[in-house]
């Protein structure tokens, strides 16, 4: 939801403008310095009240695909004024419009969101609206979008086409362990897809199960402690039972050697009352 907020706002910017009357207006009249005038001003009241659309880019384009109005103050050379959508990226958008068409299109060595949205009038009782351009919102899935998300998330980012990487919040060590360990990570693919829905490239959202294990170790030590301390505690129990049953005995093991020497004013303390005290009790009452 975070990663996809940005693009339904532009999405939302570009339906209300392509709503307008006076916009519509305007795009009628065919010409371009017009329309250019119209969506540059539209664009920098937009641009001036909002922080997240600096980096973005707003296009108007004929219906064929022709860069009439290229605004923003992030633009790759694709939407440059004068330049031609190629008509593959074109295709898809038109088999989905009226509809508003989501895609990611790779523009400048970086993947960009890519929101197109038809402008119509009515051309006349019974007859199909016409379409009079197309509005292109597109903004750049970056290292800067990424961090946003890791900031707002806690999580690592990874985005890729192929085996090429345009961005990344991993660590050089975490982004060399995810290739050769992947199994030391839980990962996340949204498959990005164009107008067509021809993959495009792959968006990562990654956790790294280091602290998970790390924790889990964490615990393996306090349990291993914590046994350590309880035989410890044990033994030391053991042996002072131990020595409290065979001191008596060795009393009483004493005494009896005394006895058969004849000495028979020998005695031991008889002040237990458990089965010891008893026994040294009759020997006392023996030698007696």
């Amino acid at each position: 939801a975070l990663w996809r907020s940005r693009g339904e706002m532009l999405a939302a910017v570009s339906a209300s403008i392509a709503s307008m009357s006076d916009v519509r207006a305007a795009f009628g009249t065919s010409d371009e310095a017009t329309i250019r005038d119209t969506a540059g001003e539209l664009w920098a009241r937009i641009a001036g009240e909002r922080a997240d659309t600096r980096t973005a880019a707003f296009v108007v384009t004929s219906p064929r695909g022709r860069v009439i109005a290229s605004l923003g103050r992030s633009r790759p050379a694709a939407l440059q004024d004068g330049q031609q959508l190629p008509a593959d990226f074109l295709n898809g958008a038109y088999r989905g419009f009226p509809n508003q068409v989501f895609s990611f299109v790779l523009w400048d060595e970086g993947v960009w969101q890519v929101i197109l949205t038809p402008v119509y009038v009515d051309a006349g009782a019974g007859a199909e609206r016409a379409l009079l351009n197309v509005l292109l919102a597109a903004y750049p899935l970056g290292r800067a979008t990424l961090h946003d998300l890791k900031r707002d998330t806690g999580g690592d980012f990874l985005l890729r086409a192929g085996d090429r990487v345009f961005a990344s919040t991993l660590s050089p060590a975490d982004a060399v362990r995810l290739r050769s360990e992947p199994s030391m990570f839980a990962i996340r693919r949204t498959e990005l897809q164009d107008a067509a829905g021809k993959p495009t490239g792959d968006f990562l959202a990654v956790r790294s199960f280091a602290d998970v294990t790390a924790r889990a170790d964490s615990l393996r030590r306090t349990i291993l402690l914590t046994w350590l301390a309880a035989m410890a505690a044990g033994l030391a129990l053991s042996w002072a039972l131990a020595r409290r049953i065979t001191q008596p005995l060795r009393e009483l093991n004493a005494a009896a050697m005394e006895l058969s020497r004849e000495n028979y004013a020998v005695r031991v303390p008889d002040n237990g009352t458990d089965e010891i005290g008893m026994l040294a009790r009759t020997f006392n009452r023996m030698s007696a």
